[in-house]
């Protein structure tokens, strides 16, 4: 169940400021998110960060801290800004690599290569596969047949890529 969106009162808010300072954010007792979001991203140091934005590092802060640029909602009404330290950002967030026609044509193929492989040993050397009922053994059979067909027409599909057709 979502935790209702109650904003943090004047009073609260001042002891904030001390354990944010503090750095004892646990005291306060807040519910745990987990992330599901797309950001756009660039590393910049704390200072560049810093001196980007018009301000000055805090004296408990490093400058030359490693970190990114995050930029959220890129291009919309709601675009935000923030930093955040390398370690921290690389532990949440991975970089998404575009694929290609191709490339995901070529992964497809990989999986389902793997997988005939590997339905097809269990149906020759498993000896499971000799106590199933018949038609259990038809099914399996005619879904290796399915997925080796299967895996042959995305090999033409491939190749016709490759060649341009």
């Amino acid at each position: 169940m979502k935790t209702p969106f109650k904003p943090v009162s004047h009073f609260d808010a001042m002891a904030l400021a001390e354990l944010i300072k503090d750095k004892c954010m646990s005291a306060f007792g807040m519910p745990v998110y987990s992330c599901h979001k797309q950001v756009n991203a660039i590393p910049l140091t704390r200072w560049l960060y810093n001196a980007a934005r018009g301000w000055g590092v805090p004296k408990d802060e490093n400058p030359n801290d490693d970190g990114y640029l995050v930029v959220y909602n890129i291009g919309t009404a709601d675009e935000y800004v923030s930093w955040s330290p390398k370690h921290i950002f690389d532990a949440g967030y991975s970089e998404q690599v575009t694929l290609t026609h191709l490339d995901r044509m070529l992964n497809e193929a990989s999986e389902l290569d793997a997988k005939v492989a590997s339905l097809d040993k269990f149906i020759k050397d498993n000896p499971v596969f000799g106590t199933l009922d018949d038609a259990e053994q038809l099914r399996m059979t005619r879904q290796l047949s399915a997925m080796a067909h299967y895996a042959s027409v995305l090999d033409e599909r491939i190749e016709a890529l490759k060649c341009g057709e």
